[in-house]
């Protein structure tokens, strides 16, 4: 079970062609085929099933399971103006120092139940 017209999907398509995937058209689409017992597994955005599915009382009984799949080479970012290269130190400045100084990772364990920070 994946978002349709994700590179999950795709991901799916390509890996495991002889299964029989399930495509919905939203995230939460894909939970509530889940939850409803017409799909058994789902390839989804860890941040986003964690906040809406798994941490919710219809995602009881589910858990993320195995490794994470890292599709493509993208990841996520905060987006600004190019031209606006004074705001893009300073952030990229405040990232660092608050991974140096255990900020990010206290944060990230108070929010998250797996690592958020990508490889």
């Amino acid at each position: 079970m994946a978002l349709r017209n994700s590179p999950r999907a795709k991901y799916l398509a390509d890996a495991y062609k002889d299964s029989a995937v399930l495509l919905a058209d939203k995230e939460t689409g894909v939970y509530m085929e889940l939850a409803a017992g017409r799909a058994d597994i789902a390839l989804r955005s860890a941040v986003v099933s964690s906040e809406a599915f798994l941490k919710k009382p219809e995602g009881q009984g589910f858990a993320a399971v195995g490794q994470p799949v890292r599709i493509g080479t993208s990841g996520v970012g905060i987006a600004m103006r190019k031209a606006d290269t004074d705001l893009r130190d300073r952030v990229n400045a405040a990232l660092k120092a608050i991974r140096a100084n255990g900020t990010y990772d206290r944060l990230q364990k108070q929010y998250f139940d797996f690592d958020v920070s990508g490889p």
